[in-house]
C-alpha cells in the first residue's frame, strides 16, 4: 500500500544539524513524518564502499592494501 503525502508550506522543512541542535524541532507525533534527503553526505560514500569491500571479499575478488 502507497500512501502519498504532500509537503506544505507549513510544514517544518529544515537541516537534520538543526534538529540534532536543538535550533529546529523534529518530529511532534507518531503522525507526522520524517523524510531524510543524505545526498552529498560521506555516509552515503562510506557505507557504499563498505558494501563493495564485503561483496569483494565474499567473491575474493581485488586487492586488499594497507593505507
Amino acid at each position: 500500500m502507497s500512501i502519498i503525502r504532500v509537503i506544505r508550506k507549513q510544514d517544518t522543512v529544515c537541516e537534520i544539524s538543526q534538529v540534532i541542535t536543538g535550533k529546529k524541532h523534529g518530529r511532534l507525533s507518531a503522525t507526522e513524518t520524517t523524510i531524510f534527503d543524505a545526498t552529498g553526505l560521506a555516509t552515503q560514500d562510506i557505507l557504499s564502499a563498505q558494501e563493495l569491500r564485503v561483496k569483494a571479499e565474499r567473491l575474493d575478488f581485488g586487492t586488499s592494501a594497507a593505507i
